[in-house]
């Protein structure tokens, strides 16, 4: 393939924006660079640019776990990247404000995701500015098929601010390339609000805010991650086409202080700071060369507290997606599902304190064993408070415990455990799908996030293998094996109404109650039960559990979460959580893959000998632990075990 130089200056812009290189000092110089036209690529090939930070990282995970082919592009800097090494994506090194640098990292690719940023120490018009048209211009010649860019909710309509007037440049720039491509506008991160005002509560210091009425609709970056991958498989996306994400609420910074108030369980010490007082010091810093961009970007934080409301209706948006409203996290479930975990982090380091730190600078450069990362207080752990802000070391959190659950199965781990679902002869065929099932695990944040990797993955392979014998469309001589045709099914053969007359849970006037979906859940009083759980009416709408993926994989992780007396909950036993008492330990009940049997339909297969329902069970659960490269543990099947609520068990 021949060589082809790019343009030597920047393509037309629009009036508002044709003055912009002039003025951030786009040179002719550096915008070259020599750019081979590429090959036919894959559509699954992704140009991460930005992948170390807060939004990149999770589209490096969404991207990976949905199957994708992800190169990152990152600078050389401090902060490794090895964690996505790690996650299992190409890292290549590269420099945007070195053109030159740019064109061996698009060899391959079929999308750039662009959602890099300068750092806070550099003039913003470097990477921003500068560094995005090139990686435009190189794009375009090398002939990329698709960009996404990440850009700022009414950038369009304020062109003083630096920084929003560069990004609508950007926009218009890439508008004007001809490249297929669209614009994700963004308002706020909920990530940012942990730093800024939950640790600090915690940590009984002082909080900063300002006295605007600003509303912000922060989103959490997992479902912005989401939502992009949606977006990128919908052909209703036109080219150009600008989308707006925005969480599902709109916050004032005192209504944040107030809730991370009463998750802690504290007040919060509040230094407020006059919008005046920002004003006055942007027009101080504007007025010498060498703080201009200080002053940039307190424009910026100008904005943000002078905009009545910085948000936008969703509702249009998750109608073109497709997207149920109810899928999206709030800042309350967000902020106390972080919450609850710093508490735990505080209350560790307050026992151990006498011990002294156990990383980083506060142990004399100490590494955490394990691969644990290493937190910005010297302490070790996998969860984002160690591995999130300030982490020193192994920041990828490969130590095990918390975390996404696609980092545990992959899109094609699942799919091959699952091999069969999606045969001829299934009549389950496209409805089991790997999105719907990570999308419905986010909803119960403690399914296979508890204890390290391989208790985890344990988690996965039981509740799958307990599923796949619910639903299994095999036979002893199948091809691949009997134990490759879970989740065939997602409606029980030859049913029955399976009504059991309520006050609580009353059936519904012609609505049947019998096994659907993963675990084929049954009776009035657990589809009661389980809608109210999970916010669905269930009671008169029971076929929701076979016509739509995602309620269907919820019913299943709901019941297999759930203790229902005297039984615990599947999920305790299989992650060693339960602790027998001296009746279940007498009736054999001991931790371990059969006592999650037992509590399925001991009734009916255990304590009985040998039952050939069982060894299927165990079957497709040492298939599946097989697959994921983890040991089975002990006490497989409950052969001599007494189903729970036995008559033995009160005597």
């Amino acid at each position: 393939m021949g060589l082809m130089r790019l343009p030597t200056a920047v393509t037309t812009l629009s009036p508002l924006c044709a003055p912009l290189s002039r003025r951030r000092n786009v040179s002719s110089s550096s915008m070259r660079c020599r750019c081979q036209v590429g090959n036919p690529v894959r559509g699954t090939s992704i140009l991460v640019v930005g992948g170390t930070g807060t939004l990149g990282r999770q589209i490096v995970r969404r991207g990976l776990d949905e199957g994708y082919d992800v190169r990152c592009l990152v600078r050389p800097r401090p902060a490794p990247a090895d964690f996505l090494r790690d996650w299992g994506a190409t890292v290549v090194n590269a420099d945007l404000t070195k053109p030159e640098s740019i064109p061996a990292t698009l060899v391959g690719i079929h999308t750039i995701i662009d959602c890099a940023t300068g750092r806070p120490e550099e003039p913003i018009n470097t990477v921003d500015w500068q560094g995005k048209v090139a990686l435009i211009q190189c794009a375009k010649a090398m002939g990329i098929q698709n960009y996404v860019f990440y850009s700022i909710h009414n950038c369009d309509k304020h062109p003083e601010v630096p920084l929003m007037e560069i990004k609508y440049c950007t926009e218009k720039f890439l508008r004007d390339s001809g490249i297929n491509h669209f614009v994700i506008r963004l308002c706020g991160f909920m990530q940012g609000l942990i730093g800024q005002y939950a640790v600090p509560i915690l940590e009984e210091k002082s909080v900063w805010g300002t006295d605007a009425p600003t509303r912000i609709a922060y989103m959490d970056t997992q479902d912005i991650a989401r939502l992009t991958f949606i977006a990128l498989r919908n052909e209703n996306i036109i080219n150009g086409k600008v989308l707006t994400f925005a969480g599902p609420r709109a916050w004032t910074t005192q209504e944040v202080i107030t809730l991370c108030e009463r998750l802690a369980g504290q007040d919060a010490n509040v230094t407020t700071v006059p919008v005046s007082i920002l004003r006055l010091t942007r027009q101080l810093t504007r007025f010498f060369e060498w703080t201009n961009d200080v002053a940039d970007r307190l424009a910026f934080s100008e904005v943000l507290t002078s905009d009545t409301v910085f948000s936008v209706p969703m509702a249009e948006t998750y109608n073109l997606l497709g997207v149920d409203s109810k899928d999206i996290v709030t800042l309350e479930k967000k902020m106390k599902m972080r919450v609850i975990v710093l508490l735990s982090v505080l209350i560790s380091i307050s026992v151990e304190s006498c011990l002294g730190e156990q990383c980083g600078r506060q142990a004399g450069g100490a590494v955490c064993p394990g691969g644990l990362c290493c937190s910005q207080f010297g302490w070790c752990g996998s969860t984002i408070e160690y591995c999130g802000t300030g982490c020193q070391s192994q920041c990828s959190g490969s130590g095990g415990g918390g975390g996404d659950i696609g980092s545990i199965i992959s899109r094609d781990n699942f799919n091959q455990i699952l091999k069969h679902r999606d045969d001829a002869a299934c009549p389950a065929k496209g409805f089991y799908t790997y999105d719907a099932f990570i999308s419905a695990a986010k909803s119960f944040p403690n399914f296979a996030s508890t204890g390290d990797t391989t208790t985890r993955k344990r988690e996965i392979a039981a509740f799958l293998a307990q599923t796949s014998h619910e639903t299994t469309g095999g036979w002893p001589s199948a091809p691949d094996g009997p134990y490759s045709w879970g989740y065939c099914f997602v409606r029980e053969r030859n049913p029955s109404a399976y009504c059991e007359p309520s006050t609580q849970f009353p059936c519904a006037p012609g609505k049947q109650y019998y096994g659907r979906g993963p675990i084929q859940i049954s009776w009035n009083y657990n589809y009661g039960q389980c809608g109210k759980a999970i916010g669905v009416d269930l009671l008169n709408n029971p076929d929701l559990v076979a016509s739509d993926p995602l309620i269907s994989f919820k019913t299943a992780i709901w019941f297999w979460m759930t203790p229902q007396s005297p039984k615990p909950s599947c999920h305790d036993v299989i992650t060693g959580r339960w602790n027998p008492s001296d009746s279940d330990r007498a009736a054999g009940r001991l931790p371990g893959y059969g006592t999650v049997t037992n509590i399925i339909n001991g009734g009916l297969e255990c304590g009985i000998g040998q039952d050939s329902r069982v060894q299927d069970r165990i079957g497709f659960y040492k298939r599946y632990c097989d697959l994921l490269g983890i040991p089975y543990g002990t006490n497989l099947d409950c052969s001599s075990q007494r189903p729970f609520g036995s008559a033995l068990d009160t005597m």
